[in-house]
C-alpha cells in the first residue's frame, strides 16, 4: 500500500492536451499531443452526517463544452472512473473524513473522434485526485493506471508528457515512455475531424488478430522512420514513412473518404497523413503556413463522401499534464498555491 503523507489539500486543478496517436505505422506506440485541452477542478467538500465512507462520494460531477450532453455524470464517467482507481489504492488521508469530491470539467477535445479525449480524462482524473490526497501515487504509478485503463500507452503518455512521445506497455504492466524533441516551431497538425463518433472498441474490432511478417516488418521500418523524420527535420520523407499496413486498410471501411483524405493532404503540401488514433478523424504534419490549406483539403475529400466534417489546425502541445493545488489555509506553511507540471 502506498504511503499517504498529510498535507491538507482543498482543491486541484489539471489541464490536460488532445493527442493524436499510431502516426500511420506506430500502431499503439506512437502519441503526439496537441493543443486543445480538458480542463477538470476537483475539490473536496464538506458532507453531513459525519465520517464517510472510503473510497469518498462524488458530490457532483458538472461536465462543459465538447459532447457535454453525451458524457457520464455519474459513476461510468472517465474522470470520475479514474479518481475512484486512485482513492481506491491509498489509505484515506485524515482530512478526507467526512468529505466528498466535486469535480467541474470543461472539454474542448472532440469526443470519440481519435484525438484522445478518453486518455486526456483518464489522465486528468488521475492526477487531480492524486493530487487532492496528498500525491501519494508515484508520476510513473499514476502512467501505468492511464495507461492501464485506455489498454494502450501512446495516447495516455502524450497526454502526461506532451510533444512526441515513443511508448510502450509492457508484458507486466510497466510503462516506457520517451519524449522525443522536435524542431521546435516547425510543424503543426492538419485536422478534418467527422461529426461522428468511432468507439476504440468498435475499430479495434475490425482488426486481424495476426499480421503477415512482411507486414510487420513493413511498419517496424515506418515507425522508425517516422520518429527519425520527425527528430531530425526530415520532413519529406514523411508521406512514404507514415504508410501503414497494420490497421488503416482495415478500418478505412469504418471512415469514408479515409484515403482520398490523406491523398488530398499531401496533395496540398503536408508532409504525411493518417488516421488519427482509432478515427474517425484524419490529421496531416504540415508546415505552419499549409494548415488551414490542407485541413480544408481533407475535409473537403470527406465531404464529399457524404460527412459532416470540421476542419482544424492546432499546435503541438508542447506541456503534458498541468498541474496547480490550493492548500487549506491552517496547513503549516500554507500561502498560495502550489505548481507542478508534467
Amino acid at each position: 500500500m502506498d504511503e499517504t503523507p498529510v498535507s491538507p489539500i482543498e482543491a486541484a486543478w489539471v489541464d490536460v492536451p488532445a493527442s493524436t496517436a499510431n502516426l500511420g505505422p506506430g500502431f499503439d506506440a506512437l502519441g503526439l499531443a496537441l493543443e486543445l485541452r480538458l480542463r477538470v477542478t476537483m475539490r473536496w467538500v464538506a458532507t453531513e452526517g459525519g465520517p464517510q465512507a472510503w473510497p469518498p462520494a462524488l458530490a457532483g460531477l458538472t461536465v462543459t463544452g465538447e459532447g457535454a450532453g453525451r458524457i457520464e455524470r455519474g459513476a461510468a464517467n472517465r474522470l470520475w472512473q479514474a479518481a475512484q482507481a486512485v482513492f481506491g489504492r491509498i489509505e484515506a488521508p485524515s482530512w478526507a473524513r467526512g468529505r466528498a469530491v466535486e469535480v467541474e470539467a470543461h472539454n474542448a477535445i472532440p469526443v470519440g473522434a481519435g484525438l484522445g479525449s478518453s486518455a486526456a480524462a483518464a489522465v486528468a482524473g488521475l492526477w487531480a485526485a492524486n493530487a487532492l490526497a496528498g500525491s501519494p501515487l508515484s508520476y510513473g504509478t499514476l502512467l501505468e493506471m492511464a495507461a492501464a485503463m485506455e489498454g494502450h500507452a501512446d495516447n495516455a503518455a502524450a497526454a502526461a508528457l506532451g510533444g512526441l512521445v515513443v511508448a510502450r506497455r509492457g508484458r507486466t504492466g510497466a510503462v516506457t515512455a520517451i519524449r522525443v524533441p522536435l524542431p521546435r516551431g516547425e510543424l503543426v497538425a492538419a485536422l478534418a475531424v467527422p461529426d461522428f463518433a468511432l468507439p476504440t472498441e468498435r475499430a479495434r474490432r475490425v482488426l486481424p488478430a495476426t499480421v503477415s511478417r512482411e507486414d510487420a516488418v513493413f511498419n517496424v521500418g515506418g515507425a522508425s522512420l517516422t520518429v527519425a523524420a520527425l527528430t531530425t527535420g526530415r520532413f519529406e520523407v514523411l508521406a512514404e514513412a507514415m504508410a501503414d499496413r497494420l490497421h488503416q486498410p482495415h478500418r478505412s471501411a469504418l471512415v469514408p473518404g479515409l484515403d482520398a483524405a490523406m491523398e488530398a493532404a499531401v496533395v496540398a503540401g503536408a508532409y504525411g497523413a493518417a488516421l488519427s488514433g482509432a478515427g474517425p478523424s484524419v490529421v496531416a504534419l504540415c508546415p505552419s503556413h499549409r494548415g488551414d490549406e490542407v485541413a480544408v483539403a481533407m475535409a473537403g475529400a470527406m465531404s464529399r463522401n457524404g460527412l459532416q466534417v470540421r476542419a482544424m489546425v492546432l499546435p503541438v502541445a508542447t506541456e503534458g499534464a498541468r498541474l496547480r493545488v490550493r492548500r487549506r489555509a491552517s496547513a503549516p506553511g500554507a500561502g498560495g498555491d502550489e505548481r507542478e507540471s508534467g
